[in-house]
């Protein structure tokens, strides 16, 4: 993989940061987000059957899981199979499997929230610390990521939201990190 970037000749100065290829995938993604979305919308009711709490319920989830995809479709840009090596890139497939982990329990379990910040608050203080988190992490991951990756993510995940590594978290600064909407989840995945 390395080596494809090793073949291409250099690029100047004067050629433009986005190319035709990514200009190409910004616009059919934003036209294939804006259909999907627009379309749930105004007639997801309708189209399967369910109240406007459940639709907007639906239009978010098909809202984060576009930018799941996409995220696929943005690793290799000239390359007709995204998928290509994709098993080899441990740290992308992570963050992918904690984007899908934490919708699900966003969307499933807000409100069992307590409940899962009492089970990892080991101290019975009422507060949760980087390293409880880290073993949630731990229990969901698995051996599927390094320590080292998950503390990544989470040092991440915490500075983004505005909190030091070393906070003790109370119930709801974990509910605002996990239910925040400004908490970037964009993080540079490196190319196999």
């Amino acid at each position: 993989m390395i080596n494809d970037h090793m073949e291409k000749p250099p690029v100047g100065r004067s050629k433009p940061l986005i190319t035709n290829i990514m200009w190409r995938n910004l616009i059919s993604q934003a036209l294939y987000q804006v259909v999907m979305l627009l379309t749930l919308q105004f007639k997801g009711e309708a189209i399967f059957g369910v109240n406007e709490k459940v639709k907007d319920t639906l239009l978010f989830n098909t809202f984060v899981f576009c930018q799941v995809f996409n995220e696929f479709n943005s690793r290799k840009l000239e390359k007709k199979n995204v998928f290509e090596g994709i098993l080899r890139n441990k740290l992308f497939m992570g963050i992918i499997g904690v984007t899908v982990v934490l919708q699900v329990v966003k969307v499933e379990f807000l409100k069992k929230f307590a409940v899962i910040f009492k089970a990892y608050d080991i101290g019975g203080h009422g507060k949760v610390t980087f390293n409880d988190i880290i073993e949630v992490l731990r229990d969901l991951t698995g051996s599927f990521m390094s320590e080292k990756q998950r503390e990544q993510i989470l040092s991440h995940v915490l500075e983004e939201a505005g909190y030091p590594t070393a906070s003790s978290l109370l119930l709801d600064d974990f509910i605002k990190i996990l239910g925040n909407s400004g908490v970037k989840m964009d993080v540079e995945i490196p190319v196999d």
